[in-house]
């Protein structure tokens, strides 16, 4: 009778676990009058730094204790409004924007300093480059979006190389259309033209369309996130072919490279904003089973719309604003979320930054050690596995068993597959907290 209830206490809170809501958000208090755009937020070095347009002066703040406090960078030699970030390394890096131009800058010391880095990039008006809408590092690459002017990059490898242009499939919005990459393949959505998914596994040089079924035509989509653990593509926008508000808008994924989409079930929240337009995604993210999405507000005098689940998809989103702050104007959302020093971490397009005051679990964090496995046809017996840390790799056949065990290390490291036949295997990265990626490789 004793084992019983010791077995019932344990599934009850194994179920309280699993179910109870996060803590509450706690504001950081970035800018004393809580009123100014946030432009981005990064986390650096177990530093947390966000950009802020106050008013004339563009500021670069950080934080070295998780919010608490934080210390505008005297950033005397940089031009313009800093805007956009990316952590590469030790390094850094940050844009800043004028009317007319920008400039590319990286700081190796915390943002106590910062050096230009735009060989490579466009000259813009006046100066500098053309005008930086993104910065973001996708696989072993550092990207730069100039709008119009297009997608630049170079290899995180050797940041002394110049960037390089790329090509995107639209050549109206080239470059400012949302990238993501994931397992060796390069994902573009063309907003500007033709509304559809691309994929490239030579990082830019061919496109392809996926035949996908199940999504809208027409489909204006404001995101394009891909959850690094289990390969997870979701696009959330408008579709005019609709007559109703709540099929109009929608938030959708593929589990199968883009193919095939469902519609993610958002009746937790209202069908409409505070202005009875569609009830938009601002910011999404997505990494093994964390979900976090941040909506447009649905009403005037209420908090940001938040949803979120530390478990799913076995535990639905559900609303997760307590602790935002009240929105008279109904113009405040969520603009992005950071893991931040195994915190999740949201900064809204005005006012401030939240952070969760409790420290998410080693089990939500796994998907924090990142892996891509490449190529995804294998054609010259030669598998390329980057990691961040060290991991055991299992190569499993179509039948289930498991052909080859191998060690993983961190960084690059070939795998000689030269011993299997030809045919569809299932990878399968673990770590100490077990399985924390899977992929499908054919080799040929």
């Amino acid at each position: 009778m004793l084992m019983k209830s010791i077995q019932l206490l344990t599934l009850l809170c194994l179920f309280s676990l699993s179910t109870t809501k996060a803590q509450n958000w706690e504001a950081t208090d970035l800018t004393l009058s809580n009123a100014f755009p946030i432009t981005d937020m990064h986390t650096h070095d177990g530093n947390l730094f966000a950009t802020v347009n106050q008013v004339f002066l563009g500021t670069l703040e950080m934080s070295d204790d998780d919010g608490q406090t934080w210390t505008t960078q005297a950033i005397t030699n940089v031009a313009g409004f800093p805007q956009f970030m990316s952590s590469v390394g030790n390094r850094l890096y940050m844009s800043s924007n004028n009317t007319f131009h920008g400039i590319l800058y990286y700081s190796e010391d915390n943002g106590a300093t910062f050096t230009e880095d735009i060989n490579g990039l466009p000259a813009g008006i006046g100066g500098g480059t053309g005008v930086i809408t993104s910065v973001q590092t996708l696989g072993n690459m550092l990207v730069v979006g100039l709008g119009s002017g297009g997608y630049y990059a170079k290899p995180t490898s050797n940041l002394a190389e110049p960037f390089v242009q790329f090509d995107t499939p639209t050549s109206l919005n080239a470059g400012t259309d949302r990238l993501a990459y994931h397992n060796g393949i390069l994902y573009t959505y063309d907003n500007a033209g033709a509304k559809l998914l691309y994929v490239s596994t030579d990082f830019g040089t061919t496109w392809s369309v996926p035949d996908m079924t199940n999504l809208p035509t027409d489909l204006q989509s404001d995101i394009l996130e891909i959850n690094p653990t289990n390969g997870r593509i979701y696009l959330s926008g408008e579709s005019s072919f609709s007559g109703n508000v709540a099929a109009n808008y929608g938030l959708y994924y593929s589990d199968d490279g883009g193919v095939n989409w469902t519609q993610m079930d958002l009746s937790m929240v209202a069908a409409t904003n505070y202005l009875g337009d569609f009830h938009k995604v601002t910011a999404l993210y997505v990494n093994n089973n964390l979900f976090f999405a941040a909506f447009d507000n649905d009403a005037m005098d209420t908090e940001p719309d938040v949803i979120s689940s530390t478990n799913f998809p076995i535990v639905s989103p559900s609303i997760d604003n307590t602790g935002l702050v009240v929105d008279p104007s109904g113009t405040v959302h969520g603009r992005k979320f950071q893991i931040h020093n195994q915190k999740i971490v949201l900064s809204l397009n005005l006012v401030d930054v939240y952070i969760k005051d409790t420290t998410l679990s080693d089990q939500n964090l796994a998907f924090e050690s990142t892996f891509e496995i490449y190529p995804t046809i294998v054609t010259d017996n030669q598998l390329h596995i980057d990691s961040t840390s060290e991991a055991q790799l299992d190569i499993i056949d179509s039948i289930g068993k498991t052909m080859l065990k191998i060690s993983i290390i961190e960084g690059v490291q070939v795998v000689d597959i030269s011993l299997l036949s030809n045919g569809v295997y299932i990878l399968r990265l673990y770590t100490e907290y077990g399985m924390v990626a899977q992929r499908i490789v054919k080799k040929s």
